[in-house]
């Protein structure tokens, strides 16, 4: 009889337990985050930087923290023109992306620690089987608009000069 009696009151225990959990607030974006205009909501808040490839300028939002790298831009349907998304590691590793969620046609760069172009991979859009790797170990990627870079004669070995905010962190 005690047996079943505890059975009973720890099946009790955990469903009270699971049923008294709560999510917690969403978090708002730092007050230092700058607003795009033309940005779709998904990306509306993000640090802004700027790469300078040879006489290629390109406007940048940047994701410096696990959440929004892991975004990334999912769900958005284009982009301005000359502009991309950097990913900002805070170490050197092999980075793998996919396309899961991403609906516009990518071009992606991998950048070492100097910020020379490792590789640069074409990426269909929705594609979740392929894996686009950096040809060795990167702390910077630059997603693109397809074509964006062979369009404008920047092929592996550029060197990018990165223009970013003193205060960024990246995690």
């Amino acid at each position: 009889m005690n047996r079943r009696l505890f059975r009973w009151c720890l099946l009790f225990g955990c469903a009270w337990l699971l049923g008294s959990c709560t999510l917690g607030p969403v978090a708002q974006p730092p007050a230092t985050a700058t607003t795009v205009a033309t940005a779709t909501p998904a990306v509306a808040t993000r640090w802004q930087g700027q790469a300078v490839i040879g006489a290629q300028r390109l406007a940048l939002w940047i994701v410096a923290d696990p959440a929004t790298r892991a975004r990334g831009l999912m769900g958005v349907e284009s982009l301005p023109s000359d502009t991309g998304m950097l990913f900002i590691f805070p170490d050197v590793a092999v980075r793998t992306f996919w396309m899961r969620n991403t609906p516009l046609p990518l071009s992606i760069a991998f950048l070492d620690d100097a910020g020379m172009i490792l590789n640069i991979a074409d990426m269909a859009p929705f594609d979740e089987q392929t894996l686009h790797a950096s040809a060795g170990p990167a702390r910077y990627a630059i997603e693109v608009p397809q074509g964006w870079f062979a369009a404008n004669g920047i092929t592996a070995g550029a060197v990018v000069a990165l223009e970013l905010p003193p205060d960024l962190v990246v995690e």
